[in-house]
């Protein structure tokens, strides 16, 4: 909605001689205030900060920046700041669709396709999908959405041998959106056996950040996914990168007993 907030009652700090630093207290305070008007609201800017909470400038600073690392709030490069919308889970161990996950998610998911090309493998690739340097591989790049908002870029490699006719075939329905996966499985008949995942932290490059609506630096979480065919066969490597703002892994363990 990306309203303006109207702060309800704000807090008075404690300035006694053993308080905890006052940074540290704004940021409780700015925390509930964001817990309170709720995501997609426009957050006072620093000048109205300092001026309300009658604190130094660095003091509002350092609150802000931590509320942006925990995720209650983000920054849109020349429009302010906002509180934050909620993180959305991934299960760690499903091998599921971007268009799955969202939809479990009650959003609506929608893809752009950035990229589209035919590429000669280099070592690094054909080593990862199992072919012979020089080999025929398809690349596809998209952004991603969840109910009209980019929340991650996928560049996904696959092997031409089993891919590129069945690709150029449905890349109309690629282009407007469609899941990569239905069109593997459903319209190529490839049985898809299940996915390795790598997950690492990382900062937003100007082109992915461009792709995102982000800033460059801003923190990514970049996830390597490898997906083998029920017979071994490697069929696809793809590096996805997703905001850490609105993204959050999930690992669900259980214990053996006696172990």
């Amino acid at each position: 909605m990306n309203q303006a907030m109207n702060p309800p009652g704000l807090g008075v700090l404690d300035r006694g001689p053993d308080a905890p630093p006052l940074y540290r207290q704004l940021t409780r305070e700015l925390r509930t205030l964001a817990e309170t008007v709720g995501p997609g609201v426009r957050f006072p800017s620093e000048r109205e900060l300092t001026e309300r909470y009658e604190v130094s400038r660095v003091t509002v600073q350092q609150a802000v920046a931590n509320l942006v690392r925990s995720g209650h709030l983000r920054r849109q490069q020349g429009r302010g700041t906002f509180v934050s919308e909620p993180k959305i889970e991934r299960p760690l161990q499903a091998t599921n669709s971007f268009s799955e996950d969202m939809r479990q998610k009650g959003l609506q998911p929608s893809a752009r396709l950035v990229a589209h090309e035919r590429l000669a493998a280099n070592g690094r690739l054909a080593r990862e999908l199992a072919i012979e340097d020089g080999g025929d591989v398809v690349l596809l790049e998209r952004l991603m959405l969840a109910d009209g908002e980019p929340m991650a870029v996928h560049q996904t490699y696959l092997r031409g041998d089993r891919c590129a006719a069945l690709v150029e075939r449905n890349i109309d329905e690629l282009r407007a959106g469609g899941s990569l996966y239905d069109t593997l499985e459903n319209r190529g008949g490839l049985e898809l056996a299940g996915s390795e995942e790598t997950v690492e932290a990382t900062q937003a490059s100007a082109e992915i950040a461009d792709l995102l609506g982000a800033d460059e630096g801003d923190p990514i979480l970049w996830i390597v996914r490898r997906t083998r065919l029920t017979d071994g066969t490697p069929l696809e490597l793809s590096e996805m990168s997703y905001r850490a703002d609105r993204y959050r892994l999930t690992l669900h363990t259980s214990r053996r007993a006696g172990a």
